[in-house]
């Protein structure tokens, strides 16, 4: 599917899901439009108050937090979900920042 057609396409119906599907060109696409989002990413390290000399020094944890962009809809995404979900993406909104349930069977 081309990029004048994905416009047409979104243009005419204003929202597009991104369900369960293996074609590589849909998973391309989905990764491409839906983007990527800002999110805080935290981990844990030892440390060792090296003022000291040798293994003398207080080893202390401390929290790193940082702001990074990861993708929206990452490879493989959307032959993972679940019957009922998707990626949404509406014309002129944000993408979702994950898969949603549209529906669910239960």
């Amino acid at each position: 599917m081309g990029v004048v057609n994905r416009r047409v396409l979104l243009g005419n119906f204003g929202t597009v899901f991104f369900m369960r599907a293996t074609e590589s060109e849909i998973e391309e696409w989905a990764q491409q439009v839906c983007g990527s989002v800002d999110v805080e990413e935290s981990e844990r390290e030892e440390v060792q108050d090296t003022r000291l000399s040798g293994d003398l020094g207080e080893r202390y944890i401390r929290r790193i937090t940082r702001r990074v962009q990861r993708p929206v809809c990452v490879p493989g995404a959307l032959s993972r979900l679940e019957t009922g979900q998707a990626y949404l993406l509406q014309e002129g909104g944000i993408p979702s920042r994950g898969p949603i349930w549209i529906a669910q069977d239960r």
